[in-house]
Protein backbone atom coordinates (compact mmCIF):
# COMPACT_ATOMS: atom_id res chain seq x y z
CA UNK A 1 0.00 0.00 0.00
CA UNK A 2 0.75 3.60 -0.67
CA UNK A 3 0.33 6.02 2.48
CA UNK A 4 0.74 9.50 2.50
CA UNK A 5 1.84 10.94 5.59
CA UNK A 6 0.83 15.09 6.28
CA UNK A 7 2.15 16.06 9.19
CA UNK A 8 1.80 19.65 10.56
CA UNK A 9 0.83 21.88 13.48
CA UNK A 10 -2.50 22.28 12.33
CA UNK A 11 -3.40 25.72 13.93
CA UNK A 12 -6.19 25.16 12.74
CA UNK A 13 -6.40 23.12 9.56
CA UNK A 14 -7.47 24.56 6.65
CA UNK A 15 -8.39 24.07 2.74
CA UNK A 16 -5.02 24.20 2.05
CA UNK A 17 -3.85 21.52 3.66
CA UNK A 18 -6.65 19.13 2.59
CA UNK A 19 -6.03 20.17 -1.49
CA UNK A 20 -3.05 19.52 -1.09
CA UNK A 21 -3.64 16.34 0.87
CA UNK A 22 -6.28 15.43 -2.22
CA UNK A 23 -3.56 16.37 -4.86
CA UNK A 24 -0.81 13.84 -3.63
CA UNK A 25 -3.18 11.41 -3.45
CA UNK A 26 -4.23 11.73 -7.06
CA UNK A 27 -1.32 12.52 -8.36
CA UNK A 28 1.10 9.82 -6.81
CA UNK A 29 -1.61 7.05 -6.38
CA UNK A 30 -1.58 7.09 -2.67
CA UNK A 31 -4.16 4.80 -1.11
CA UNK A 32 -4.53 6.79 2.32
CA UNK A 33 -3.45 10.09 3.43
CA UNK A 34 -2.41 10.01 7.54
CA UNK A 35 -2.69 13.64 8.77
CA UNK A 36 -0.47 13.60 12.11
CA UNK A 37 -0.98 16.81 14.32
CA UNK A 38 2.53 17.60 16.03
CA UNK A 39 2.39 17.78 20.04
CA UNK A 40 5.61 20.04 20.14
CA UNK A 41 7.27 20.78 17.02
CA UNK A 42 10.63 21.78 17.19
CA UNK A 43 10.53 24.63 15.51
CA UNK A 44 7.81 26.30 16.82
CA UNK A 45 8.81 25.99 20.49
CA UNK A 46 9.71 29.44 21.36
CA UNK A 47 5.83 29.99 19.85
CA UNK A 48 3.74 30.40 23.30
CA UNK A 49 0.78 30.75 21.47
CA UNK A 50 0.37 27.45 19.87
CA UNK A 51 -3.01 25.93 20.43
CA UNK A 52 -3.79 22.96 23.02
CA UNK A 53 -2.95 19.54 21.19
CA UNK A 54 -6.29 18.03 22.00
CA UNK A 55 -8.10 21.13 20.16
CA UNK A 56 -5.77 20.90 16.99
CA UNK A 57 -6.30 17.11 16.86
CA UNK A 58 -10.05 17.30 17.32
CA UNK A 59 -9.99 20.17 13.93
CA UNK A 60 -8.23 17.74 11.97
CA UNK A 61 -10.68 15.19 12.98
CA UNK A 62 -13.33 17.12 11.82
CA UNK A 63 -11.73 18.27 8.33
CA UNK A 64 -11.43 14.56 7.30
CA UNK A 65 -14.44 13.45 8.78
CA UNK A 66 -16.48 13.05 5.18
CA UNK A 67 -13.18 11.71 3.60
CA UNK A 68 -12.94 7.72 3.68
CA UNK A 69 -8.87 7.54 2.37
CA UNK A 70 -7.74 10.55 5.20
CA UNK A 71 -7.37 9.55 8.38
CA UNK A 72 -6.21 11.05 11.44
CA UNK A 73 -3.14 10.02 13.95
CA UNK A 74 -2.16 10.66 17.38
CA UNK A 75 1.71 9.36 16.90
CA UNK A 76 3.17 12.13 17.66
CA UNK A 77 0.55 13.97 20.49
CA UNK A 78 1.07 10.62 22.82
CA UNK A 79 5.02 11.63 23.15
CA UNK A 80 6.07 13.53 25.69
CA UNK A 81 8.90 14.71 24.05
CA UNK A 82 9.46 17.24 20.46
CA UNK A 83 8.00 15.77 17.87
CA UNK A 84 10.55 14.82 15.62
CA UNK A 85 9.79 13.60 12.34
CA UNK A 86 12.29 11.05 11.69
CA UNK A 87 10.81 9.68 14.81
CA UNK A 88 7.11 9.64 13.46
CA UNK A 89 8.53 8.13 10.43
CA UNK A 90 10.31 5.44 12.34
CA UNK A 91 7.02 4.62 14.37
CA UNK A 92 5.02 4.57 10.73
CA UNK A 93 7.34 1.91 9.55
CA UNK A 94 6.69 -0.41 12.31
CA UNK A 95 3.43 0.43 12.09
CA UNK A 96 2.89 -0.10 8.35
CA UNK A 97 6.34 -2.19 7.62
CA UNK A 98 5.92 -4.10 4.26
CA UNK A 99 3.91 -0.37 2.49
CA UNK A 100 5.72 2.71 1.08
CA UNK A 101 5.53 6.46 2.84
CA UNK A 102 5.46 9.05 1.51
CA UNK A 103 5.75 12.47 3.42
CA UNK A 104 3.75 15.32 2.00
CA UNK A 105 4.93 18.93 3.05
CA UNK A 106 5.98 22.26 1.06
CA UNK A 107 8.95 23.53 -0.29
CA UNK A 108 9.33 25.71 2.37
CA UNK A 109 9.36 22.83 4.90
CA UNK A 110 11.44 21.02 2.28
CA UNK A 111 14.20 24.03 1.93
CA UNK A 112 14.62 23.21 6.20
CA UNK A 113 15.06 19.69 6.05
CA UNK A 114 18.65 19.80 6.02
CA UNK A 115 18.67 21.49 9.85
CA UNK A 116 15.88 18.67 10.57
CA UNK A 117 16.76 15.55 13.41
CA UNK A 118 18.71 12.87 10.91
CA UNK A 119 17.57 13.93 7.44
CA UNK A 120 19.51 11.20 5.63
CA UNK A 121 17.47 8.87 7.55
CA UNK A 122 14.31 10.51 6.61
CA UNK A 123 14.73 10.28 3.06
CA UNK A 124 15.67 6.61 3.32
CA UNK A 125 12.11 6.42 5.26
CA UNK A 126 9.88 7.98 2.86
CA UNK A 127 9.48 9.48 -0.11
CA UNK A 128 9.38 13.46 -0.55
CA UNK A 129 6.37 14.76 -2.18
CA UNK A 130 6.64 18.51 -2.25
CA UNK A 131 4.18 21.17 -3.19
CA UNK A 132 5.65 24.32 -4.45
CA UNK A 133 5.76 27.85 -2.89
CA UNK A 134 5.79 31.32 -4.18
CA UNK A 135 9.69 32.19 -4.33
CA UNK A 136 10.67 28.80 -3.20
CA UNK A 137 13.14 27.18 -5.44
CA UNK A 138 13.23 23.21 -5.84
CA UNK A 139 15.36 22.81 -8.38
CA UNK A 140 17.92 20.05 -7.47
CA UNK A 141 16.26 18.58 -4.75
CA UNK A 142 15.67 15.14 -4.35
CA UNK A 143 11.66 14.87 -4.26
CA UNK A 144 8.86 14.83 -6.42
CA UNK A 145 6.96 17.74 -6.85
CA UNK A 146 3.19 17.61 -6.51
CA UNK A 147 1.48 19.66 -9.47
CA UNK A 148 -1.03 22.44 -8.16
CA UNK A 149 -1.70 25.60 -7.95
CA UNK A 150 0.21 27.97 -4.88
CA UNK A 151 -2.59 28.14 -2.26
CA UNK A 152 -2.71 31.47 -0.48
CA UNK A 153 -4.41 30.09 3.04
CA UNK A 154 -2.47 30.33 5.87
CA UNK A 155 -2.62 29.05 9.28
CA UNK A 156 -1.85 32.42 10.71
CA UNK A 157 -4.22 34.31 8.37
CA UNK A 158 -7.30 32.65 9.89
CA UNK A 159 -6.24 32.89 13.24
CA UNK A 160 -5.97 36.41 12.74
CA UNK A 161 -9.57 36.34 11.08
CA UNK A 162 -11.11 34.44 13.99
CA UNK A 163 -9.31 37.04 16.38
CA UNK A 164 -11.39 40.01 14.35
CA UNK A 165 -14.34 37.61 14.70
CA UNK A 166 -14.39 37.13 10.73
CA UNK A 167 -15.71 34.39 8.48
CA UNK A 168 -13.34 31.84 7.97
CA UNK A 169 -15.86 30.34 5.14
CA UNK A 170 -13.47 29.49 2.15
CA UNK A 171 -10.58 28.93 4.42
CA UNK A 172 -11.67 25.80 6.56
CA UNK A 173 -13.99 23.25 6.38
CA UNK A 174 -17.41 24.09 7.99
CA UNK A 175 -16.86 22.06 11.11
CA UNK A 176 -13.79 23.51 11.83
CA UNK A 177 -15.26 26.71 11.32
CA UNK A 178 -18.05 25.96 13.95
CA UNK A 179 -15.72 24.15 16.32
CA UNK A 180 -13.38 27.38 16.05
CA UNK A 181 -16.22 29.36 17.41
CA UNK A 182 -17.56 27.09 19.86
CA UNK A 183 -14.40 26.53 21.56
CA UNK A 184 -13.75 30.53 21.39
CA UNK A 185 -10.58 29.78 19.52
CA UNK A 186 -7.74 32.40 18.68
CA UNK A 187 -9.76 35.18 20.55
Amino acid sequence: MKIGLLGGTFDPIHDGHLELARTARKQFGLEKVIFIPARIPPHKTSRADITPAEHRFNMVKLAVQSEPAFEVSRAELDRSDLSYTVETLRQMKKRYPKDELYLILGADSLKEIPAWKEPAEIKRLAALLVAGREGVPMEGTDCRKIEMPVNPVSSSAIRQAAKQGKSLRGRVPEAVATYIQQQGLYR
